[in-house]
C-alpha cells in the first residue's frame, strides 16, 4: 500500500509539474528529489542504485523561466564560477542555484571533461548529467509527453550507476551509426542477429526454455560470423555501447511501465509493442541501443544478473559473454 501511496503521489507530481515552476526559486528542485526516489524504487534489487552522494557525480538541472539553473551535489566553494549564485542544503545534498546566461534548447546528456577542458576546472573528474524540468522539455518537444520526458530522465540518471570499463581508444558510436547506415551487409546481418534475441525472449516468457537456448545459440553464432567478416575491434565497441546503452534503455522502459500504472482512466498509457523503436533494429540507426536492450531483458528473464558486475566495473565481459554462460 506504502509503494501504491508513494508511486501515486510521484504521477500526481508529474502531471502538476508545470505549475511548481511558479512557486518560491528555494521550491523548484524539490520535484527533482522525487525523481530520484522514483529511480531508487524502479530499480529492481539487482540492478545499481542511484548512489549520487558519492561525490563522483553532479546534477545539473534546468528551467527556463527566469532561467535558473541547479547544481545538485556540490559545495560552497564551487559559487564563484556561477553568475547570481547561491548556496545551500537540501535533503543532505549541498545545491547551489545560480542564473544562467542564455537558455539552451533542451538536451538531456551525462558527460565528463578531460583536463585539457575548460570545465574540468569547475566540474574536475566527476560525472556531470545535464537535465531539464517537464514544463521545458513539453516546450521544447510538443509531441511527448510525461512518461517520454520520464524515459529521458532516467536514461540519462542510469548513465551516473555505471562505471563499465571502457576500451582503449574507442571510436564515437556515431562511427558504428553512420557503419550502420551506410554498410547494407553489416545491417542486414545486426537485423538477422536481433530477430534471435526477440524469438529467444519470446521463448522463455512461453516458458520453452530449450527454444530459447537454441536462439541464443543461434543469435552467438551469427555474432560470431560476422564479427569474423568485420573483425573483433568493430564487435569490441559495439559491445560497450551495448552495455551501457541497453541499460539504460532497460530503466528508462522499467520507469515508464511502473508509472503508466498510475495516471487514471488510462490517461497515458505504455505498451512496449506499440514502441517498436526500442527493440528493433529495423527502425532507427542506433542499432546497439536496442540489441543491448534485448540482451539485457533475455537476461534479467532468465534471472541471470550477473551483467551487472560489467556495469559497476567489476568484470569486462560483455553482455555477449553472460549469454554464453549458459
Amino acid at each position: 500500500m506504502q509503494c501504491r501511496l508513494f508511486l501515486s503521489l510521484m504521477i500526481l507530481i508529474f502531471a502538476t509539474f508545470g505549475c511548481t515552476i511558479q512557486k518560491l526559486k528555494k521550491e523548484r528542485h524539490h520535484e527533482v528529489f522525487e525523481i530520484l526516489k522514483f529511480y531508487d524504487f524502479i530499480t529492481e534489487r539487482n540492478l545499481p542504485k542511484l548512489d549520487l552522494k558519492n561525490k563522483k557525480s553532479i546534477l545539473k538541472v534546468n528551467s527556463k523561466i527566469p532561467n535558473l539553473s541547479y547544481l545538485v551535489n556540490v559545495d560552497s566553494s564551487l559559487t564563484h564560477y556561477f553568475n547570481q549564485s547561491k548556496f545551500f542544503e537540501d535533503q543532505g545534498y549541498g545545491i547551489i542555484e545560480y542564473l544562467e546566461k542564455d537558455y539552451i534548447c533542451c538536451d538531456f546528456y551525462v558527460s565528463g571533461y578531460e583536463k585539457g577542458d575548460n570545465l574540468h576546472s569547475i566540474y574536475g573528474d566527476r560525472k556531470f548529467a545535464n537535465v531539464y524540468l517537464l514544463k521545458d522539455h513539453l516546450e521544447d518537444n510538443p509531441n511527448d509527453n510525461q512518461l517520454d520526458w520520464l524515459a529521458v530522465f532516467t536514461h540519462e540518471l542510469t548513465h551516473l550507476t555505471q562505471y563499465c570499463k571502457k576500451p582503449d581508444s574507442i571510436p564515437d558510436m556515431f562511427n558504428l551509426i553512420i557503419k550502420f547506415e551506410e554498410d547494407s551487409l553489416f545491417s542486414k546481418m545486426i537485423h538477422e542477429e536481433n530477430e534471435k534475441l526477440l524469438k529467444a525472449i519470446n521463448a522463455i516468457r512461453n516458458g520453452e526454455y530449450s527454444h530459447c537456448n537454441n536462439f541464443i545459440h543461434e543469435y552467438l553464432d551469427l555474432r560470431h560470423r560476422r564479427e569474423n567478416l568485420f573483425g573483433n575491434e568493430i564487435t569490441r565497441y559495439e559491445s560497450f555501447y551495448e552495455l551501457i546503452e541497453g541499460h539504460a534503455r532497460y530503466v528508462e522502459y522499467l520507469g515508464k511501465m511502473e508509472a503508466a500504472k498510475y495516471f487514471k482512466n488510462n490517461e497515458l498509457s505504455y505498451n512496449l509493442e506499440n514502441e517498436k523503436w526500442m527493440y528493433d533494429t529495423k527502425i532507427g540507426n542506433s542499432y546497439f541501443y536496442s540489441s543491448g536492450f534485448n540482451k539485457i531483458r533475455l537476461l534479467v528473464l532468465k534471472n541471470d544478473y550477473k551483467f551487472v558486475e560489467s556495469i559497476i566495473g567489476n568484470s569486462n565481459k560483455t553482455l555477449n559473454d553472460y549469454l554464453e554462460l549458459k
